[in-house]
């Protein structure tokens, strides 16, 4: 599971090295994958997680990441930030 929001964190990222329709095919991909479920954010979504980020110590968009993954019951993220590893469990 991911979010609306962090399909864009990826996009901004590999839009510095892809070429524009290689990016599209990739975003394409994933909103065709069974196994990967990409969720909206709502405004109450991400007014929760700023208001988490003083008492978590990662920026809005991890927060909204944690916040999601509480109402999910999830307890496992992969990703690279190694700031996750105070919170949840990380898988690299």
């Amino acid at each position: 599971m991911t979010t609306v929001v962090h399909i864009l964190e990826v996009v901004n990222y590999l839009k510095k090295s892809m070429d524009a329709k290689s990016l599209q095919r990739l975003l394409i991909d994933f909103y065709l994958l069974d196994s990967l479920e990409i969720v909206g954010v709502s405004p109450e979504d991400y007014f929760s997680a700023i208001s988490l980020m003083e008492d978590v110590g990662v920026d809005a968009n991890d927060c909204l990441a944690i916040k999601i993954m509480e109402d999910y019951g999830i307890s496992e993220i992969y990703s690279f930030d190694k700031g996750f590893e105070k919170i949840v469990k990380r898988l690299p």
